[in-house]
Order: C-alpha cells, then sequence, then structure tokens
C-alpha cells in the first residue's frame, strides 16, 4: 500500500473554557485572551497548521477567539465552529467571509450539527432532541451559506 501523506495536516484545540491536565473536572487555568494566544502561538510553532476553536454553552464565542488569534499568528489557521440553527446562514456566510479577510485567508469552518441535548437545550436549540430534523436544518443552512459565499454581492471588500 503506497499512499502519499503530503496533504495530512494536523490541528491543535484552543481551551476556551480552560485546560488542564483532566477532562470533565473543573479546568486548572483560565481561559484567558493571553492564554490562548500563547497556545495557538506554541501550537503554530511546533508545526500545526491549524486550531479548532470550540463551540457550546460553556465555551468562549469561537469567532471572537478566532479573530484574536488570527491577528497575532502567522500561519495558523482558525478552525471555527459553529452551530446551525444557533447562527442565522447569511450572518455566518458574512462572518466566515470576514474572518478570512482578517487572517489573510486562513479560516477554517467546523459545522457542528449536534452535541449533547444538554449543552443544545443549554444553548436554546430547540432541535435538541431531535437527531434528524438538526440534520435537516444543517443541509438547508449550509445550502444558503454556499450560495452567500458565492454570490459576488456577499463578499467583503479586499
Amino acid at each position: 500500500m503506497n499512499q502519499s501523506i503530503d496533504n495530512v495536516e494536523f490541528g491543535w484545540f484552543i481551551p476556551t473554557t480552560g485546560d488542564g491536565k483532566y477532562i470533565g473536572i473543573k479546568p486548572e487555568r483560565e481561559s484567558t485572551s493571553e492564554y490562548m494566544v500563547e497556545v495557538a502561538k506554541t501550537a503554530e510553532e511546533a508545526g500545526f497548521t491549524f486550531a479548532l476553536i470550540p463551540t457550546g454553552g460553556n465555551c468562549l464565542d469561537a469567532w471572537v477567539v478566532g479573530s484574536a488569534i488570527a491577528t497575532h499568528t502567522k500561519i495558523l489557521k482558525s478552525l471555527v465552529a459553529m452551530r446551525p440553527g444557533l447562527i442565522a446562514p447569511v450572518l455566518a456566510a458574512r462572518m466566515a467571509a470576514s474572518l478570512d479577510v482578517i487572517s489573510g485567508g486562513r479560516a477554517l469552518i467546523n459545522v457542528v450539527t449536534g452535541g449533547s441535548p444538554r449543552d443544545l437545550t443549554a444553548t436554546g436549540d430547540p432541535l435538541a432532541n431531535d437527531h434528524d430534523r438538526r440534520y435537516d436544518r444543517t443541509l438547508e443552512f449550509l445550502q444558503i451559506v454556499k450560495k452567500c459565499m458565492d454570490s459576488p454581492t456577499q463578499s467583503t471588500s479586499k
């Protein structure tokens, strides 16, 4: 089996809820902007090409964190997680395009259709307990986002 791994990229994780040695307990370190930028810079220096910025009820806003990281790094891409149903698709397209401009083409988007019903309920998702309808909503959401991104009237000035 001769497979090329030239296109494999490895990413890191920005701890927007704090971090520590163990998952599932109160974080040992707070999520300050300075610390998250330090994590991003360290990931970049270590050769990681992107960093996931999570979304969820306990997370700091992924778009704001992604923007802050973009202004303090040179090559690291911000992989911003967003949830259809909690953000309007036209606004999501505009925010993604804006982050891409601010970062010099380094924006990546992670579409999060689900999560735990408890977290989805806490963030106001009316489909928190309806798996299939969340995926239907995601399809419609992505169709609208794609249409906005493909439209020359929706692009930001460069």
